[in-house]
C-alpha cells in the first residue's frame, strides 16, 4: 500500500496528510507489519504499494518506480494496470527487493 515505510511521500497532500494518517491509520500499521515479515523472508520478493485500487480497465499508461509522486489530489490506479505491473516483475529483476509505488 502507497504511504507505508516512507513511501507517503510519494502521495499528494490529500492522502499524505488526512487519508493515511486519519483514516487509515491502523490499516497502515498492518501493512507495515506484513512489510517487515516479507523483508527478512530469504526469498526474492517486491513489494508492489499502489494508491487506491479501481476496478476501471487496463490501460497500460502508469508510473512506476520508487521515487514517482502522485499528481492527483486523490491517487487511483486500476487493478488491472496494477496487475500489469505485477506479471511483468516476473520476469525482470530491476525491482527484486524494492517497494516501487504504481500511480495512474
Amino acid at each position: 500500500m502507497l504511504g507505508v515505510g516512507g513511501s507517503g511521500k510519494q502521495l499528494g497532500f490529500l492522502g499524505r496528510y488526512i487519508v493515511l494518517p486519519i483514516l487509515l491509520r491502523n490499516v497502515m500499521r498492518d501493512h507495515a507489519r506484513e512489510e517487515e515479515l516479507i523483508k527478512r523472508s530469504t526469498l526474492d520478493w517486491v513489494i508492489v504499494r499502489p494508491p487506491r485500487l479501481t476496478n476501471g480497465p487496463y490501460t497500460g499508461r502508469y508510473r512506476s518506480g520508487e521515487d514517482v509522486t502522485e499528481r492527483a489530489l486523490l491517487a487511483s490506479i486500476s487493478r488491472a494496470n496494477v496487475a500489469d505491473f505485477m506479471v511483468k516483475q516476473l520476469t525482470g529483476d530491476r525491482y527484486v527487493h524494492g517497494t516501487p509505488a504504481v500511480l495512474g
